[in-house]
């Protein structure tokens, strides 16, 4: 074989490993990263986007309320509540919402875009509060 031949079958195989690679890594296997998803988090689109928010931003979405009730309904106190429980088990109440989802995919979205915390708190606030009843969430820290 010559050098030139070699060098395809070796281009080849690596492409076809990273082709493989991202389908497990996207979806085939249920992994977040370095997480499993529970089965819940495929009940939809949707909630597989927003179990897939909240892990990529954990530490944003502690400072965003939930608008579903849960507040009073479940003690919790942000949307990061909805999706883990204290221990960082995943909390499977975020699987049966739609807002709880809604509202993740939508900071994911707002931050990817640019946007600081305390714009998409807002944001959140203006889009899914308009009825009130959000959790008692922690104000967003200055600087984010």
């Amino acid at each position: 074989m010559s050098l030139g031949t070699i060098l395809i079958i070796v281009v080849a195989v690596a492409a076809i490993g990273g082709v493989l690679a991202w389908g497990v890594s996207a979806g085939g296997k249920g992994k977040a990263g370095e997480r499993e998803f529970p089965a819940y988090a495929y009940n939809s689109a949707a909630v597989l986007a927003g179990y897939k928010a909240a892990v990529a931003y954990p530490d944003q979405i502690k400072y965003i309320p939930c608008y579903c009730g849960c507040g009073g309904a479940e003690g919790h106190q942000s949307l990061k509540e909805c999706f883990f429980k204290p221990d960082g088990d995943f909390n499977e109440h975020a699987s049966g919402c739609h807002i709880c989802v809604g509202e993740a995919a939508d900071v994911a979205k707002w931050l990817d875009d640019g946007r600081t915390l305390k714009d998409i708190r807002t944001a959140i606030e203006n889009k899914w509060g308009k009825d009130g009843g959000g959790t008692e969430t922690p104000p967003v820290p200055a600087g984010l």
